[in-house]
């Protein structure tokens, strides 16, 4: 038995209702047709955390990852699958938390900078400084600081082809010859080109490892030996795009919650002026216990998650709950409707970073029923440096400036890709006594 679901129109089905309301339509639709339902004949979407799970969990048994983008061998080609696994564990060697935790100092450094770019009082269009400053501190990730600035923007130009790509409800191959695919072709080029050069000179200078990326997966390992340089290009690209993904929207989004919450403002600056030190000398043992910080990251997330809808390609005939899947259908898992669900959250869509503390409602919560980065074999693995890049950040820009609303600025979701605060604006003024304007704010609290 196949899943219930709307019938739509004729010929279009529900493309156009869709399209007119991404996420007012998924959200509707799940809650009159249950946690899973037909999007359309070959479309269901998994809208519960019993059914994301078994998605999530049995991704490369049933279902497989949906659209090949960028066209990757390692996805199309059976011999090249498990050196493409290989190097995604070498990957998940260096996104570990404890090797992550260690870069805290590295990205202190760079939010400092950056900040320092910024207008005493001023306004700032949010999401494209955000996409630009993550942009930079995937880079690093990467590349350490002295190649990065090789490859730095390149990612950005292939984010930027591959957007109307992505957003567009029609799947054209990556091979078929269109204004956009070129677009596409031309950026990866281009973004490959420039990590061939930094590969070739680390060869060339017979550079000792460095401390990024890079260095793991041009390493050698008893199991899969030494990966090919196209591989190595494709695994970076993946983990650039991805490191930027979910951080750049978010931090738009916490931000701009921040503006509208004044209240949850003041008890992260409270937190950052009592744990970090003045000045961007941060490491791990101070920023680890921004934890108050990291709740409002969290919560974010829940009301915005990154992957707010996820694809999987069913590959043979299998169940999810009490429904059949058959082989060439699409599964959709929906961590929007998920995380606003009431059966898992109380007051759904209200913001209240709370709800995370220790002991708070959300410490029992089934599998699932909190998945911004996804789950089981393809949870996304820049998990960890995101959680530890947007709590920090968060906290770093909150202690040095105050966020103020603009008069006459809306508002609106964009879930063309991730799901993004369009039109978003905001004021940024320097706090009284901030870090390098004039006395610390700490020693300005300290005189009150």
């Amino acid at each position: 038995m196949l899943p219930p679901g709307p019938k739509g129109k004729l010929l279009s089905g529900n493309i156009s209702a869709y399209e007119k309301d991404r996420l007012g339509f998924i959200v509707e639709s799940s809650r009159e047709f249950g946690d899973v339902w037909m999007f359309d004949r070959r479309i269901a979407v998994a809208a519960a955390p019993g059914a994301a799970d078994e998605v999530y969990r049995r991704t490369y048994r049933d279902f497989v990852p949906d659209r090949n983008f960028l066209h990757r061998r390692q996805k199309e080609d059976p011999k090249l699958q498990e050196q493409w696994a290989h190097s995604r564990a070498s990957r998940m060697r260096g996104m570990r938390p404890k090797a992550l935790q260690a870069k805290v100092p590295i990205l202190a450094g760079a939010i400092t900078e950056h900040l320092d770019t910024w207008a005493a009082d001023g306004t700032l269009d949010v999401v494209p400084d955000m996409r630009k400053l993550t942009s930079q501190l995937g880079a690093r990730l990467c590349f350490g600081q002295t190649d990065a600035a090789i490859v730095a923007g390149g990612e950005q130009d292939l984010f930027w082809a591959l957007l109307p790509v992505i957003a567009s409800p029609v799947d054209v191959p990556p091979w078929v010859p269109t204004r956009r695919n070129r677009k596409v072709a031309a950026a990866n080029r281009e973004l490959e080109r420039r990590i061939q050069t930094v590969i070739d000179r680390r060869r060339a200078e017979q550079r000792s490892a460095e401390d990024d990326l890079l260095s793991i997966v041009m390493t050698p390992t008893g199991r899969s030996g030494q990966l090919d340089d196209q591989l190595i290009c494709e695994t970076l690209i993946a983990t650039m795009l991805a490191a930027q993904g979910a951080p750049a929207p978010g931090m738009a989004w916490i931000f701009h919650l921040l503006a509208e919450y004044p209240g949850v403002q003041d008890q992260v600056a409270a937190e950052a002026l009592r744990v970090l030190p003045d000045g961007p000398d941060i490491r791990w043992e101070q920023s680890g216990k921004l934890t108050f910080t990291e709740q409002v990251v969290k919560e974010v997330l829940r009301l915005w998650p990154p992957n707010w809808l996820s694809g999987r390609q069913v590959v043979r005939r299998t169940m999810v709950g009490k429904y059949d899947l058959l082989p060439g259908m699409m599964m959709m898992v929906a961590p929007y409707v998920i995380h606003r669900d009431s059966r898992w959250f109380s007051d759904p869509e209200t913001f209240k970073p709370d709800r995370w503390k220790k002991g708070g409602e959300t410490e029992d919560l089934p599998e699932c029923a909190y998945a911004p980065f996804g789950a089981g074999p393809l949870i996304c693995m820049g998990l960890a440096w995101s959680m530890i890049e947007m709590t920090l950040l968060t906290a770093m820009v909150v202690r040095r400036f105050r966020i103020n609303a603009v008069p006459g600025c809306v508002v609106t979701p964009d879930a063309s890709r991730e799901i993004t605060p369009s039109g978003l604006r905001l004021r940024f003024t320097e706090r009284k006594g901030s870090l390098g304007t004039g006395p610390s704010a700490r020693q300005v609290q300290a005189a009150e």
